[in-house]
């Protein structure tokens, strides 16, 4: 019998053990799972990149220097889009006698249509500027000498958006 009535102790003291008197115990850290983006391969063997949220960066190639990125100006892209004033842009030096100036995006996406204009440096508005190349297609054009702020527009194929780069047109 005294086995019997111990038993119902022990419980009781199990469940109250059970509670603890201490503060809770901080809980374990969780890293949630990043996206893994998925690459898949096309019939032209060319991998397929992740859609990106933002347009691509531009670089503008003048010929004995390396590239250098054009500042973003005013975009739509994929549903999303950004206001931006006439930007003074990047520095570049552009010899002379350059042959043509080249602007590559950093993604693989199509270009439906683009234009390239020059306007005096330290400009605020497009109000006044020349156009010195437009097209579809590879971005190439020559640049007048002088100093300029240059801004290229570009129209994505499959009316995924557009976007202005600036840069800033030196003699060397």
């Amino acid at each position: 019998m005294g086995a019997r009535r111990s038993l119902p102790v022990i419980a009781i003291f199990i469940v109250l053990a059970g509670c603890g008197n201490g503060p809770p115990a901080p809980p374990s850290p969780v890293q949630a799972a990043s996206p893994v983006p998925t690459v898949a391969a096309s019939s032209t063997g060319v991998t397929a990149q992740p859609p990106l949220d933002l347009p691509p960066d531009a670089l503008l190639a003048v010929p004995g220097a390396p590239p250098v990125r054009g500042d973003l100006g005013s975009w739509v892209f994929r549903g999303q889009g950004s206001e931006a004033p006439w930007l003074p842009g990047e520095p570049v030096v552009v010899p002379a006698n350059a042959p043509l100036v080249e602007v590559t995006l950093t993604a693989p996406l199509g270009i439906e249509r683009w234009s390239a204009k020059v306007a005096p440096a330290g400009a605020r508005s497009a109000i006044g500027a020349v156009e010195v190349g437009s097209g579809s297609g590879r971005i190439a054009f020559r640049v007048r000498p002088g100093v300029w702020t240059l801004v290229v527009s570009v129209d994505f194929a499959d009316g995924i958006g557009s976007a202005a780069y600036f840069w800033r047109l030196g003699q060397g």
